[in-house]
């Protein structure tokens, strides 16, 4: 077999993954860290009920990617055992009904794991969009410096993706194997995948070029 039939065959089967989107790379420990950077972040803010700190994670997260009581709670109660936040019981009242739930307080040792989790690169293998919007919503609890450093990461990122795209997407349009309305569609679904990338670039260029300025 040739290498245009093997790029052919290879383009023509995989067509569904260039109508799909990134999608959420992540493995359950990763996210376990995002939900963490979250939490942790929240309190640094101030104390919080479980429940609020579910609801903060939905309206960060969008509405369908909840995170659900059985994933919350045992995230709790691990903060809790390495001693990054800590419990104390207060009265609630809801509906008319009284009762008593904990109130979580962050430690020290969980403002020093906040710091480490915000200020780590993560690979760009398991990285998607929703680390940036999680750290940007804290940085006022960080140095300019590690805030310029989050940005430019994010912007290697979306830089691979655009690169990425651009770059198959030639090559797909140049494989005459690939039936022409085959190769419109991809071009179709592809540019519209560009043109998302590039307007959040062009947010993230604005945003360095304003935290460059507030250095000066």
């Amino acid at each position: 077999m040739s290498q245009d039939q093997t790029d052919s065959k290879l383009a023509r089967s995989h067509i569904s993954a260039w109508l799909a989107d990134e999608g959420d790379t992540r493995s359950g420990a990763r996210r376990g860290k995002l939900y963490e950077l979250v939490v942790l972040g929240e309190l640094i803010g101030g104390p919080h009920h479980g429940y609020v700190l579910r609801e903060i994670l939905g309206k960060i997260f969008g509405p369908f990617r909840q995170i659900s009581w059985g994933a919350l709670y045992p995230l709790i109660h691990r903060l809790e055992r390495q001693g990054l936040i800590t419990p104390e019981a207060s009265n609630l009242t809801s509906q008319g009904k009284s009762g008593q739930r904990n109130l979580y307080r962050i430690t020290p040792a969980g403002h020093e794991r906040f710091q480490a989790l915000i200020a780590e690169a993560v690979p760009y293998s398991v990285y998607d969009s929703d680390y940036f919007i999680a750290k940007l919503g804290y940085f006022d609890h960080i140095s300019l410096e590690h805030q310029r450093a989050i940005v430019q990461h994010h912007r290697g990122y979306l830089q691979a993706v655009i690169d990425y795209l651009q770059t198959n997407l030639q090559h797909v349009m140049a494989n005459q194997d690939i039936p022409e309305r085959e190769r419109w569609r991809i071009r179709w679904v592809v540019e519209f995948r560009l043109s998302r990338v590039q307007a959040e670039m062009a947010w993230v260029d604005t945003a360095l070029d304003r935290l460059t300025s507030n250095a000066g």
